[in-house]
């Protein structure tokens, strides 16, 4: 029997679904397929680690670090007007680590302090003086589906028919199980947050140095 699906998370199957629906506009299919299957492994399978907050950070840092290494690569290809660009087309590829902890690992969320050297100070700071702290947490694996819709929509193949509908379907996928719990302040942050993604990638597209 396969373990449910964490609160909050995406639904089982979204994210390998816009994973495949990257790999096909943006010109890479295999590695699509890929990262599908460690992203819906999880519901399948029991393998789990209990990855501590020193983890969560240490892959962010390799998200980070994979980031500036594959920017300044294909920087140096030639590609010096569209660096950035292209850069955002990989981000499903550089952000795996985060996720990979995010779904193998066993707590639902994870601590903004993750993400912020400010709110780790301010954890530090409350820890050292005895008082109360308490960092928002949230589940990465939406955030990684808005970097999936943002790199979709840089892809090499985005001007095709299939690319809105696609982004639709997505979309409602995503909003359905919050629609049921009656959670309209969520899907209304998610649909502008979805909204915001594609205006940033259309945006990044028409850059021009």
């Amino acid at each position: 029997m396969s373990p449910p699906d964490r609160p909050s998370s995406p639904p089982r199957l979204l994210l390998g679904v816009a994973v495949l629906f990257w790999g096909g506009l943006s010109g890479h299919p295999v590695v699509a397929l890929v990262l599908a299957a460690l992203l819906e492994a999880p519901h399948w399978t029991r393998l789990r680690w209990d990855f501590s907050e020193t983890a969560f950070r240490n892959a962010w840092h390799l998200s980070v670090i994979l980031c500036g290494f594959a920017a300044l690569l294909i920087w140096l290809d030639g590609a010096r007007f569209s660096a950035l660009q292209r850069t955002v087309v990989w981000l499903p590829v550089l952000f795996l680590p985060v996720q990979f902890t995010q779904s193998y690992g066993m707590r639902e969320r994870m601590p903004l302090s993750t993400f912020s050297l400010y709110v780790r100070k301010r954890q530090a700071h409350a820890k050292r003086h005895g008082l109360p702290f308490r960092s928002a947490e949230f589940a990465f694996g939406n955030v990684y589906f808005v970097m999936v819709v943002v790199a979709s929509a840089l892809g090499r193949h985005a001007e095709s028919p299939v690319f809105l509908p696609g982004i639709a379907l997505l979309s409602v996928a995503a909003l359905l199980p919050r629609l049921r719990h009656g959670r309209l302040t969520r899907v209304a942050a998610a649909l502008l947050v979805t909204g915001l993604a594609l205006a940033g990638g259309y945006a990044l597209s028409l850059i021009h140095i």
